[in-house]
């Protein structure tokens, strides 16, 4: 069994896909035990699609799924949760807004309780960005979330 899926829904993210790629695999890849990172092209019109099957292929850990055309994340997430084998399961954003260093800080706690959520406290954007980021954080988005998977029902 694999220890932790990490789902990541992706649209129209090119620019951003190796980084956060990279960054998953230094974040998980000794601390985790086994893992795998779950890519879902919420069907991107970019190279995503083409960029996410290049990193499936250099790496076993890496699972793509690929929507033909755009359905939103909360489909993205959906595919990517019912595909992913892992007994912990982490959502993370495709656009490198989360840090995946987090998921290691995070998880420590999931041995105490049956979710673990982690809130940006220090995000440095401007004030555009930052009140419609706030509105979504006071309204239950976060940047990273740790579900027990067998102990949680997770209604997207």
């Amino acid at each position: 069994m694999i220890n932790l899926s990490v789902v990541v829904p992706v649209y129209n993210k090119e620019e951003q896909i190796i980084e956060l790629y990279r960054s998953i695999t230094a974040a998980v890849k000794d601390k985790a035990g086994s893992y795998e990172i779950v890519m879902v092209d919420d069907g991107s019109r970019d190279r995503s699609a083409a960029i996410l099957d290049e990193l499936a292929t250099g790496d076993k850990a890496v699972k793509v799924i690929h929507f033909e055309r755009h359905c939103g994340e909360t489909a993205a997430v959906s595919a990517g949760l019912k595909q992913s084998g892992g007994g912990l399961i982490v959502l993370m954003e495709g656009g490198l807004q989360g840090d995946p260093r987090d998921i290691v800080l995070l998880m420590p706690f999931i041995n105490k309780v049956d979710f673990v959520n982690g809130r940006r406290t220090d995000a440095k954007a401007s004030l555009l960005t930052r009140i419609p980021a706030q509105q979504a954080q006071a309204g239950g988005e976060c940047c990273c979330q740790i579900l027990k998977y067998n102990d949680v029902f997770l209604k997207i």
